[in-house]
């Protein structure tokens, strides 16, 4: 049996490291864990509070209530059942790193992020 009996069913031996550094997304790792040291988050919660549910889009927040952060694999009009009013909100590329102000609309309760230029997926900050 081969040492890795992965080979010969379809799959080829994994890249050497230094190659695989050059891959689409290799930084996004080292990106999102200094994302999340600078805002000194430690911890975060699944967040029920996106009004459209989607296996693709997804909502955690820090258990302090003080972040949150939405993942999408693509910019799209965002509603939460919650008042953002005061919240500062900003909506990262992720593989550009490029950063926008999203227009933001709060009614009845219920704020919506609307969607923006970036077409590859985006990272949604809430600050409170």
């Amino acid at each position: 049996m081969p040492s890795n009996p992965a080979i010969g069913e379809g799959f080829e031996e994994a890249k050497p490291w230094e190659e695989a550094l050059n891959f689409t997304g290799a930084w996004d790792y080292a990106y999102i864990v200094t994302f999340l040291k600078d805002r000194n988050i430690t911890e975060l919660k699944i967040d029920n509070r996106l009004l459209e549910k989607s296996e693709a889009i997804r909502m955690a927040t820090t258990p302090n209530g003080k972040v949150s952060l939405i993942y999408a694999p693509y910019s799209k009009k965002i509603k939460l059942n919650e008042d953002c009013t005061y919240a500062k909100i900003q909506t990262i590329e992720l593989s550009s790193r490029f950063i926008a102000q999203p227009e933001v609309n709060v009614k009845d309760g219920i704020t919506t992020i609307e969607q923006c230029s970036f077409v590859k997926d985006i990272l949604i900050v809430i600050e409170r």
